[in-house]
């Protein structure tokens, strides 16, 4: 039981923030419907509960189950078909991640892009990239090379696309580092990179869940210059709130999101790991603890946290935009401790550096990015000549330059906290919020300024823990003296 103590302990003093500011706001500065309160309370205790269950099975089974995934790569000898092993491991993780089926289906009823279509293309880019990623570990190639040559892709794409495909990318890279797939794949590359048999290759681990979220941002950005979409008008759904028909939706997403890694488990199993009976079946208890706090963690989230966040960012813009660029940066302050993968994060963090890099020093790095980050796009809402590039472009260029002088470890520590800082409760609370207020401001466009917010986050975490790590740097160049 000191497992779940444990983790209910990390998960009270990540959730408590996020749900004490918005409970005295509702209070105290922009009342809200009594039903969406209500909600709200329950989403919060269905999240703390799910998502410290959801903890427990990623450390018991999903971790596990990944990084024998990646030993297993011992066998492979040929560059090619390790560069597929990995291929195939991203676009089936990818394919099956809820958050991007709904992301895609949301861009489809925006602007009518086929959401089967969107999805394919996203899981094309990520299992191209950690292919890459694989052969990157093998070889040596240095990762602050590999970023640099990868967002130079990215910003030549980018410059050359749309105001909605610089959006609709950057949102679906956020898509696909959910709550499930974050933490395979830093198990994942850490099991790869433990076939080097040294200290420095488990540090070399870092940077896959990084290096995964440019597929997408290439793949969508490309997908552009193909498909053409339109905007469409969708009436308002209505009908009454129906909890059971949530949970039983996401029961089915849940299933759908861990398939792919079950049915990768059995196999390699049968051909690979040949686990005794009590370890196969200590890793099975391990995805059904996932699953079960998969399903109320997206439960909650969903029920009580989306449409609140909605009304939130209605209310807080019309009683006025400062009002509401303080609560937004408040909220990335404290948002970003309740994403599951961030907790995965720094927990692997701990364990290769054996303690080295303060876990509270990373929460506090990780807070300030997206807290500036969710403040930036509460700008670009409410300032109609702010546009998204204006601050991605030079973000992402500051963390190049600062590439040269942080330690390879840092680079992908930073790179992995932009894919884990947006997650579901981004893609959820934050971005509902956003979209709320785009829908009232007088200056926004819905479809551009609404979406985005996800391309803040990836991005300022990366800025932030750059600075950190050159102040690791420092205090290590001192104790040397």
């Amino acid at each position: 039981m000191s497992i779940f103590r444990k983790n209910l302990n990390e998960v009270l003093s990540s959730v408590i923030p996020i749900v004490a500011l918005v409970l005295l706001t509702t209070l105290f500065i922009v009342p809200a419907p009594s039903e969406l309160i209500i909600r709200f309370v329950i989403g919060s205790i269905l999240i703390i509960v799910g998502l410290t269950i959801f903890l427990v099975g990623v450390s018991t089974g999903v971790e596990r189950i990944a990084t024998k995934l990646g030993t297993s790569a011992q066998h492979i000898g040929s560059k090619f078909v390790m560069f597929l092993f990995g291929f195939l491991i991203g676009f089936v993780i990818t394919v099956a991640e809820p958050d991007l089926v709904i992301l895609a289906k949301s861009i489809e009823a925006s602007v009518g892009i086929n959401s089967y279509i969107m999805v394919v293309a996203v899981s094309i880019g990520v299992g191209t990239m950690v292919g890459l990623g694989f052969l990157r570990i093998l070889t040596n190639f240095k990762i602050k090379n590999f970023f640099m040559i990868a967002y130079a892709v990215v910003l030549v794409l980018f410059i050359l696309q749309n105001d909605a495909f610089r959006n609709f990318a950057f949102d679906a890279s956020g898509a696909t580092t959910g709550a499930m797939t974050t933490p395979f794949l830093l198990a994942l590359a850490l099991g790869v990179s433990r076939l080097k048999g040294s200290y420095e290759g488990e540090r070399d681990s870092f940077g896959m869940v990084g290096i995964a979220s440019i597929g997408p941002v290439i793949a969508v950005l490309t997908l552009g210059f193909f498909v053409k979409g339109e905007a469409v008008v969708v009436e308002e759904a209505s009908g009454a709130f129906n909890f059971l028909h949530l949970l039983l939706e996401y029961t089915k997403e849940s299933v759908v999101a861990l398939l792919p890694i079950t049915l990768l488990y059995l196999i390699f199993n049968k051909i690979s790991f040949k686990l005794h009976k009590k370890e196969f079946w200590s890793l099975m208890r391990g995805l059904l603890y996932s699953f079960i706090g998969l399903v109320l963690f997206l439960t909650g989230v969903n029920a009580g946290f989306t449409d609140l966040a909605k009304v939130l960012g209605q209310d807080l813009f019309s009683k006025g935009p400062w009002v509401f660029i303080l609560f937004s940066f408040l909220t990335g302050l404290v948002v970003v401790l309740a994403e599951p993968a961030v907790h995965s994060l720094i927990d692997q963090v701990d364990e290769v550096t054996s303690g080295s890099v303060d876990r509270r020093l990373l929460r506090i790095a990780l807070s300030v990015g997206v807290g500036v980050a969710v403040m930036l796009s509460a700008l670009r809402i409410t300032i109609s000549n702010l546009q998204l590039w204006m601050y991605l472009v030079p973000g992402f260029l500051i963390a190049i330059l600062l590439m040269k002088k942080v330690d390879p470890l840092f680079v992908g520590i930073a790179f992995d906290a932009g894919g884990v800082a947006s997650g579901p409760m981004t893609a959820t609370f934050v971005l509902a919020l956003m979209q709320g207020a785009a829908s009232v401001s007088p200056g926004a466009d819905p479809v551009v300024d609404g979406f985005g917010v996800i391309a803040s986050v990836a991005m300022a975490p990366v800025v932030s823990l750059m600075i950190l790590g050159i102040l690791y740097n420092t205090k290590n160049a001192k104790n040397k003296r």
